[in-house]
């Protein structure tokens, strides 16, 4: 195990920075509409619990997602068009941004107040691509509970851990810095990639252990399931 530990966090230490990539489809900072709109319900679950589900991703209002608040019981047209997943707070940008109430009036459509539409008469296929928003959701929530039961977390650490871990693959496809890596870990370890390349390197043995006690404080688990925590991270 802590053979395995050594050779994850020196695989770490080796993934390449790039320059920030982008990606087509109308979206915002390298991300499409739909990952931009997935990415923003998920995150403001997270950060506040609110329980927003994807209802239409591209609407005829630009730049405007479709939502059902299951606590309010009411759908909702939210402006998702600024909000970058990478450094905007989801709960902030919510409280920000425009949200108009919406009612669904049949044939696939939504309207507000005011006689807008926020859905297209016809469905296209890119309709369809609200699907990935609400299979990541899901996805967060079954990684939130696989590390509560397999690593003793508590489930709100669970669930920042699990955002963390969707955050760094994400933005892994575009590159990081040593800096983002480091940190990266010191938020979900309490400790950097590179301390823990310089304590590895003079300790051996002793520093890798005094590795595992830190992450060990820092998550309020026992020292056997951050050692588990630590070669696993990176693959949940």
């Amino acid at each position: 195990m802590k053979k395995l530990l050594l050779a994850t966090i020196m695989t770490i230490s080796l993934v390449g920075c790039s320059g920030g990539g982008s990606s087509s489809g109308g979206g915002n900072y390298g991300y499409t509409h739909s990952e931009v709109a997935g990415y923003f319900t998920d995150d403001l679950w997270v950060e506040a619990g609110y329980d927003l589900e994807l209802y239409k991703v591209y609407t005829e209002q630009y730049d405007f997602v479709v939502v059902y608040d299951h606590d309010l019981q009411g759908y909702y047209a939210i402006d998702v068009g600024t909000y970058d997943p990478d450094y905007d707070s989801a709960y902030t940008y919510y409280n920000m941004t425009t949200v108009e109430p919406v009612s669904y009036v049949g044939n696939n459509q939504y309207m507000d107040a005011y006689g807008y539409i926020y859905e297209k008469t016809t469905a296209t296929p890119k309709d369809l691509a609200k699907m990935a928003g609400i299979k990541e959701a899901v996805e967060l929530d079954k990684r939130a509970e696989f590390l509560s039961s397999e690593l003793a977390l508590s489930m709100d650490r669970s669930k920042e851990i699990a955002r963390l871990s969707q955050h760094w693959k994400k933005a892994s496809l575009k590159g990081m810095t040593d800096s983002e890596h480091d940190t990266f870990s010191t938020e979900l370890l309490g400790f950097s990639i590179s301390k823990a390349k310089e304590t590895i390197k003079s300790e051996g043995q002793a520093g890798i252990d005094s590795l595992i006690e830190t992450a060990a404080s820092a998550n309020g688990i026992t020292p056997e399931h951050a050692s588990k925590l630590m070669t696993k991270l990176f693959g949940l």
